[in-house]
Protein backbone atom coordinates (compact mmCIF):
# COMPACT_ATOMS: atom_id res chain seq x y z
CA UNK A 1 0.00 0.00 0.00
CA UNK A 2 1.04 3.28 0.26
CA UNK A 3 0.68 6.94 1.89
CA UNK A 4 -2.48 8.92 1.68
CA UNK A 5 -1.52 11.62 3.64
CA UNK A 6 2.74 13.23 4.34
CA UNK A 7 3.93 11.64 7.59
CA UNK A 8 6.15 14.17 9.19
CA UNK A 9 8.10 13.79 12.25
CA UNK A 10 5.74 14.79 14.88
CA UNK A 11 3.03 12.60 13.02
CA UNK A 12 1.56 10.41 15.67
CA UNK A 13 -0.44 8.15 13.22
CA UNK A 14 -0.23 6.73 9.65
CA UNK A 15 -2.78 7.73 6.83
CA UNK A 16 -2.37 4.68 3.97
CA UNK A 17 -4.28 3.92 0.86
CA UNK A 18 -5.38 0.51 2.37
CA UNK A 19 -4.86 -1.12 5.86
CA UNK A 20 -5.93 -4.60 5.51
CA UNK A 21 -2.82 -4.94 3.02
CA UNK A 22 -0.90 -4.78 6.30
CA UNK A 23 -0.92 -6.97 8.65
CA UNK A 24 -3.00 -6.96 12.51
CA UNK A 25 -0.46 -7.14 15.13
CA UNK A 26 0.52 -10.37 16.45
CA UNK A 27 -0.93 -10.20 20.06
CA UNK A 28 -1.07 -8.36 23.04
CA UNK A 29 2.49 -6.54 23.20
CA UNK A 30 3.91 -7.84 20.35
CA UNK A 31 2.89 -4.39 17.40
CA UNK A 32 2.87 -4.91 13.59
CA UNK A 33 5.75 -3.40 11.45
CA UNK A 34 5.46 -1.54 8.50
CA UNK A 35 8.62 0.28 6.80
CA UNK A 36 8.74 3.77 5.11
CA UNK A 37 11.17 4.37 2.95
CA UNK A 38 14.44 3.24 4.89
CA UNK A 39 12.01 4.15 8.69
CA UNK A 40 10.47 0.72 10.23
CA UNK A 41 7.72 1.73 12.63
CA UNK A 42 5.76 -0.36 15.33
CA UNK A 43 1.97 0.00 15.30
CA UNK A 44 -0.62 -1.18 17.59
CA UNK A 45 -4.06 -0.47 15.98
CA UNK A 46 -5.59 -0.05 12.52
CA UNK A 47 -8.31 2.19 12.30
CA UNK A 48 -9.96 2.97 9.59
CA UNK A 49 -7.34 3.25 6.87
CA UNK A 50 -4.67 4.55 9.42
CA UNK A 51 -1.99 3.23 11.84
CA UNK A 52 -2.28 4.81 15.23
CA UNK A 53 -0.41 3.65 18.92
CA UNK A 54 2.73 4.33 16.56
CA UNK A 55 6.70 3.78 17.56
CA UNK A 56 8.78 5.36 15.28
CA UNK A 57 12.29 4.75 14.50
CA UNK A 58 12.95 1.41 15.79
CA UNK A 59 15.41 -1.46 15.04
CA UNK A 60 17.88 1.75 14.47
CA UNK A 61 16.25 3.59 11.96
CA UNK A 62 16.10 7.21 11.71
CA UNK A 63 13.07 9.01 12.02
CA UNK A 64 12.19 11.36 9.32
CA UNK A 65 9.72 13.23 6.93
CA UNK A 66 8.20 11.78 4.22
CA UNK A 67 5.96 12.72 1.92
CA UNK A 68 3.14 10.99 -0.24
CA UNK A 69 5.54 11.29 -3.26
CA UNK A 70 8.97 10.48 -3.34
CA UNK A 71 10.46 14.17 -4.55
CA UNK A 72 12.96 12.95 -7.33
CA UNK A 73 10.78 9.95 -8.85
CA UNK A 74 6.92 11.27 -8.09
CA UNK A 75 6.23 8.04 -7.19
CA UNK A 76 3.90 7.02 -4.59
CA UNK A 77 5.82 6.19 -1.36
CA UNK A 78 5.10 2.79 -0.41
CA UNK A 79 4.67 1.48 3.25
CA UNK A 80 5.87 -2.08 3.04
CA UNK A 81 4.82 -5.15 5.66
CA UNK A 82 7.18 -6.83 7.79
CA UNK A 83 7.76 -10.25 7.45
CA UNK A 84 6.27 -11.36 10.27
CA UNK A 85 9.74 -13.23 11.40
CA UNK A 86 11.13 -13.29 15.13
CA UNK A 87 12.86 -10.20 14.89
CA UNK A 88 9.40 -8.50 14.53
CA UNK A 89 9.30 -8.95 18.29
CA UNK A 90 10.54 -5.63 20.25
CA UNK A 91 13.93 -5.36 22.24
CA UNK A 92 14.51 -3.94 25.08
CA UNK A 93 16.40 -1.72 23.09
CA UNK A 94 13.01 -0.42 21.05
CA UNK A 95 11.13 -0.56 23.70
CA UNK A 96 13.20 2.31 25.61
CA UNK A 97 12.15 4.72 22.32
CA UNK A 98 10.15 7.42 22.26
CA UNK A 99 6.23 6.37 21.86
CA UNK A 100 3.89 8.59 20.41
CA UNK A 101 0.01 9.00 20.13
CA UNK A 102 -2.00 7.45 22.78
CA UNK A 103 -5.12 8.19 20.59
Amino acid sequence: THLTANLYTYSDSISVANVDALPKPLAAGTPGVVWVGSERIEYNRKVGNTLRDITRGTDGSTIQDWYITDPVTGDDVTVEAYDGSTRHKRSKHNRQRERISKQ
